[in-house]
């Protein structure tokens, strides 16, 4: 298999502890190949080596730790005009700690990518953040203050991602918030221990590194930068690199964050951090626990869109189901929603009504199942205070932390195969991403797969050892609806033992 490739422009330094030496073993580590370009020697010509370079391994992405003057900020800037084409898809990391004077010459180079439309991201950490807008890092600010200057910041270098690293220097929280500014803002609430101050690994740079080696592996920004701090946060506790301080000799299966105390905790739309930096009002400080399920194995889980499919299943002993009927007023859906949860009461059934949340309160439902746009509309108070089950839809390690910071009932995982039921907004995750997933919240949460799943591919889901397994097409297009579900369900029985195995872990 070719390793996707990450190119570091930086420094060289001695020790192996910063520079372009510390980016190759990170990247190393998580699974790339990393090539590097000297930005500190005069007697080089950058372009020839990127030319070389561009020739021979072209990146995924490209990671500029350092640029030690305003000469070499413009070669660089002429350098990617030039090979704009043959970069259309390579992704930018800029490390604005390592960029030394005036930010005048990075900003070019910034505003240059972003109009040629490059995926683009700055990494700083407070303390530049601070010194860039010539605020003494010793004087008292507040962390909305913080917001507006980042923002300022972004603004100024012309760029639709920066990233604060330690934005409120561990004074709301204990570990450290990470703040990311995009279209949409949001904060990582960091649960490990950051370094110690002067430490090797406690600086933005490893965060840079890893960022840019996950994303070259075909992530997602958010779900890259959640990985990247969960890999930097291992490497500060000792946890992921034990008896090797640098993780040098450690294979990308050791390296990677498998433990849920290094993943960020991603604040809610409406929590106190939120409020803290200015961005919304705390509205779920007192958000009261939604109920656990009765096991973390909530078996086959058929979702249907209709009356007459639940009474199909329901008769068959289905206990798990979901009822979806999509884009029908609240008017046109009660009559069916009413029914369907007076039906699934009868019949002992956990069902949980996709969406129409005030009518899953309105009847009793034993649970509601949201997707992600939906929680930032739903009214999250009032279905914790009804005592309803909580399910909540994720496509990726970004999305599983934020619906981890809710505490719901359940975590769906998804979409895992390609489908066409719905239109999705993200790639399938596929069976290795289902496994690291289902790994990370084994014994926490139950979890559930769902996505293109049918009879023959739901052996291979359930030896992941994931908790359920969520079918439509797979019952709704069956021949024999008796044999097809006798065959699903005999599929995810295969996975006890590595259900068992997942609790244990």
């Amino acid at each position: 298999m070719t390793l996707p490739v990450v190119w570091s422009l930086g420094r060289f330094d001695s020790t192996g502890r910063h520079g372009v030496q510390a980016s190759l073993r990170t990247q190393t580590a998580l699974g790339c190949h990393g090539c590097s370009v000297l930005t500190d020697s005069a007697s080089r010509s950058l372009s020839a080596e990127l030319d070389a370079l561009l020739a021979e391994l072209p990146p995924q992405v490209i990671e500029l730790q350092t640029l030690p003057d305003a000469k070499l900020g413009s070669e660089l800037k002429r350098w990617l005009a030039d090979n704009q084409d043959a970069l259309a898809s390579v992704r930018f990391v800029v490390n604005l700690d390592g960029i030394d004077g005036k930010i005048e010459a990075i900003a070019l180079v910034c505003q240059s990518l972003a109009r040629a439309g490059a995926e683009l991201a700055v990494l700083t950490s407070v303390k530049s953040l601070l010194q860039r807008s010539e605020v003494s890092p010793e004087s008292s600010f507040e962390a909305n203050q913080v917001a507006e200057l980042a923002a300022g910041l972004r603004q100024r270098l012309g760029v639709s991602t920066l990233v604060v690293s330690n934005a409120d220097e561990g004074k709301l929280c204990a570990h450290g918030v990470d703040l990311v500014l995009k279209q949409e803002h949001y904060l990582l609430e960091n649960r490990l221990p950051k370094a110690a101050a002067g430490h090797p690994l406690a600086d933005v740079g490893e965060l840079t590194a890893g960022l840019s080696a996950i994303w070259a592996q075909g992530y997602d920004f958010d779900d890259a930068l959640v990985v990247a701090r969960a890999y930097v946060n291992g490497l500060n506790q000792g946890s992921a690199f034990e008896g090797d301080e640098y993780g040098a000799h450690r294979s990308p299966a050791a390296a990677w964050p498998a433990q849920f105390e290094q993943f960020p905790k991603v604040a809610l739309t409406g929590s106190r951090m939120e409020s803290e930096f200015g961005f919304a009002p705390s509205s779920l400080a007192n958000l009261a626990p939604f109920p656990r399920c009765d096991t973390y194995e909530l078996g086959l889980y058929p979702v249907v869109d209709s009356l007459k499919w639940l009474e199909r299943l329901l008769a068959q002993g289905v206990k798990t189901l979901q009822l979806r009927a999509k884009d029908l007023t609240q008017e046109q859906a009660e009559p069916m929603v009413a029914e369907a949860i007076a039906m699934g009461r009868r019949c002992g059934a956990r069902l949980f009504i996709n969406d129409y949340w005030q009518l899953a309160i309105k009847y009793g439902a034993y649970g509601v199942h949201l997707g992600q746009e939906d929680m930032a509309v739903a009214d999250l108070n009032a279905i914790a205070e009804a005592g309803i089950c909580l399910g909540i839809s994720t496509h990726g390690y970004f999305e599983i932390m934020r619906a981890a910071s809710l505490n719901p009932s359940y975590i769906a995982l998804g979409h895992i195969f390609p489908t066409t039921t719905k239109e999705m907004p993200s790639a399938p995750q596929g069976l290795a991403r289902l496994s690291q997933y289902h790994g990370l919240l084994a014994g926490r949460w139950p979890t559930v797969a769902i996505g293109g799943i049918n009879a023959e591919r739901a052996p291979k889901v359930a030896a992941t050892g994931v908790g359920s397994i969520a079918v439509v097409r797979a019952v709704t297009e069956a021949a024999d609806l008796r044999r097809a579900l006798e065959a699903l369900w005999l599929a995810y029985e295969s996975g006890q033992d590595a259900r068992e195995a997942s609790y244990a872990r």
